[in-house]
């Protein structure tokens, strides 16, 4: 899986180059700052990234969490 991870990346190393600078020997990011913050540890999460075959488009697949009827319900 790792192994894997680093073909990747290394075999799309220009979206990086898009995404990060390196300026006076710090890593820079370009990204636009949002308000994301990580879920909980224990959130059953199984969120994948990818990029399609022209190198382009960054792809989020996520699927659906099954969520118990009793969390659903209003308060």
């Amino acid at each position: 899986m790792a192994l894997a991870a680093v073909k990747w990346a290394i075999s799309n190393r220009t979206v990086w180059k898009h995404l990060f600078s390196i300026q006076n020997g710090a890593l820079y990011c370009f990204c636009h700052k949002s308000t994301y913050s990580p879920l909980p540890d224990d959130y059953n999460c199984k969120v994948e990234l990818a990029l399609t075959s022209d190198g382009r488009t960054i792809v989020c697949y996520h699927p659906s969490v099954d969520i118990p009827y009793e969390h659903t319900k209003t308060s």
